[in-house]
């Protein structure tokens, strides 16, 4: 699909504005009509909330409609597409920052999977508040740990949280390099 008929990108903000559409792109001179009168010139796209099934939260979406059935894209997908052509098979769009709606070109990059998820927040979930930590209930300790290789690696035991914390960092720096996150 040629994006550039569609939108226009501001590679500063990351936000993709809906163009005036063709008629040829609608079944019909009142869709065409209705089309450029309510999006053109508009930001395109909304972020998604928890609550809706199958999505990922906080990515901005695009509802694209193409015949009769409608298709959803990502924007981030879109820009990449836009500036740099399709995103390779088996690669992602990374959001470096890690703030899915802030698609500024800056803050996009392709990653593999795996450094894709090196790149993730600490999970909502994580009990010690600091990614790569957590507490060891039965030995009373805080203890640290990286996956690097597919593999979960044990990075020690600590008493105080904070030396945790300091070794996560310092495995991720070691193990992610530029995808390593802290929080």
């Amino acid at each position: 699909m040629n994006y550039h008929e569609l939108f226009t990108y501001n590679p500063e903000t990351g936000d993709l504005t809906w163009k005036a559409r063709p008629l040829s792109h609608f079944d019909s001179y009142h869709a065409w009509r209705c089309f450029n009168g309510h999006y053109a010139g508009k930001t395109a796209g909304h972020r998604r909330s928890r609550k809706e099934r199958n999505y990922t939260m906080g990515h901005v979406f695009i509802a694209i409609s193409g015949g009769v059935k409608r298709k959803h894209a990502q924007a981030h997908n879109v820009i990449w597409n836009m500036v740099h052509g399709e995103v390779p098979e088996g690669m992602f769009v990374d959001h470096i920052d890690g703030v899915p709606w802030n698609n500024a070109l800056s803050n996009l990059r392709l990653a593999t999977p795996s450094e894709n998820s090196m790149n993730r927040r600490t999970r909502s979930d994580n009990l010690a508040g600091i990614k790569g930590v957590g507490w060891h209930k039965s030995s009373g300790k805080y203890i640290a740990r990286i996956v690097y290789g597919g593999k979960r690696v044990h990075l020690g035991s600590f008493d105080v949280k904070g030396l945790a914390a300091v070794a996560y960092a310092k495995a991720a720096l070691r193990y992610h390099g530029q995808f390593a996150r802290f929080a």
